[in-house]
């Protein structure tokens, strides 16, 4: 009689056991979302939904043009240099020149200051550095910042003779009126025109949010 009580009692809690798993798998089951209904995330390519993607960059160019003696009529044109006197044949200079936008576009007729320093060392291989900003205007309210690096290098040219060639880096570092919220970066490129007249070349992105 012993031995039937133990074996109903083994066989009882077996099938309690059973039957517990069933419900936990049950539940498991009922707290798992469809693979259609989980969030997605990143594309592989690891770029943003199209839903999470608000801006879309379109290419820039625009023409600037300085006359570095005389500038623009009503707004400053200076030009102070520090001469080293170590023989080490450089020198730093503060620049502040005013031009124009000459191409088309939403700048088009803006005036542009640059603020500058460069830092040039002399020599057969003339090269310098400068940082600064360009300041791009179409009235008092509509005002954009291009934080601006530069570069000067020399380059052969025809007939064995060298060159200065100038060039660098761009990107928006703040805006007011109308130009609020533009975004960009990009390169430029300056060329001598004349003896006084110098073309700013600027290439890259432009977005507005």
């Amino acid at each position: 009689m012993q031995h039937r009580i133990v074996i109903a009692a083994i066989v009882s809690l077996t099938t309690v056991g059973a039957v517990h798993a069933q419900a936990t798998e049950g539940e498991q089951q009922q707290h798992q979302l469809p693979s259609s209904r989980l969030p997605q995330g990143p594309s592989p390519a690891g770029g943003l939904n199209e839903s999470q993607s608000s801006t879309q960059a379109k290419p820039f160019t625009a023409e600037l043009r300085f006359d570095i003696k005389n500038g623009e009529p009503g707004l400053p044109n200076e030009y102070t240099k520090l001469v080293f006197a170590d023989g080490s044949n450089r020198y730093v200079a503060l620049v502040r020149r005013s031009g124009k936008v000459v191409s088309e576009g939403i700048f088009r007729g803006a005036t542009v200051q640059e603020w500058g320093l460069h830092e040039v060392t002399l020599g057969p291989d003339t090269n310098g550095r400068g940082t600064g900003y360009l300041v791009i205007a179409r009235g008092p309210g509509d005002i954009l910042y291009l934080k601006t690096q530069l570069r000067q290098i020399t380059v052969p040219g025809k007939e064995g003779e060298s060159r200065s060639a100038f060039n660098g880096l761009w990107e928006v570092s703040g805006a007011t009126g109308k130009f609020t919220g533009l975004q960009g970066a990009g390169t430029l490129q300056i060329n001598r025109i004349s003896e006084s007249e110098r073309q700013w070349i600027l290439e890259g992105e432009l977005s507005k949010p």
